[in-house]
């Protein structure tokens, strides 16, 4: 959600709005909307990572596991899945989010 309003934020101030206009037009504070389109223009500068797309915990986790690569951990998942419960900070949930994420990939 925050990423929709950064860009939204972000998108309004290029169209030439003022910090005010735009906190008016999203109904926040102008303050608040220029965080977010500072926010915004940080992620759109910032390399992409493979963990790109996963909750930020997940992507530690399998950092941690010992995993660098989105293919590694397609390789894992294909072989068996449940053996990534295995490793710190990958619960059921965080599986299945990774397995969801790892379906996008594919």
């Amino acid at each position: 959600m925050t990423k929709v309003l950064s860009q939204q934020a972000f998108d309004l101030r290029q169209a030439g709005l003022s910090w005010m206009e735009v906190g008016r037009q999203m109904n926040l504070s102008a303050s608040f909307v220029r965080h977010l389109a500072i926010y915004n223009e940080s992620l759109q500068q910032r390399p992409a990572v493979w963990t790109d797309g996963l909750q930020a915990t997940h992507g530690v986790a399998l950092r941690n596991a010992g995993f660098s690569s989105k293919s590694e951990v397609l390789a894992a998942l294909q072989q068996e899945p449940a053996l990534l419960l295995n490793h710190v900070g990958i619960d059921k949930r965080a599986l299945e989010k990774i397995i969801a994420w790892a379906q996008l990939q594919a």
